[in-house]
């Protein structure tokens, strides 16, 4: 988890052909499930939100296993 803007704005096109720029927001979560970071475009610049937990997991409902960037 310690890829900041640059290096997650450039896993995006390389691992799914998409413009880092649209309107999506990506979602990066460490092997563990305890740190999530949120990389979203905003009319002049990214926004990284970063959360870890203190105790527990993330839990995450059933997702397309062609989406997933090991980071």
């Amino acid at each position: 988890m310690c890829k900041s803007f640059d290096s997650l704005c450039s896993l995006i096109p390389a691992e799914l052909d998409t413009n880092p720029t649209d309107v999506t927001v990506y979602v990066f979560v460490n092997k563990l499930h305890i740190k999530v970071k949120l990389l979203h475009w905003q009319s002049g610049g990214f926004i990284l939100y970063y959360k870890g937990l203190e105790k527990g997991t993330l839990q995450f409902s059933k997702y397309e296993s062609s989406v997933l960037i090991p980071i």
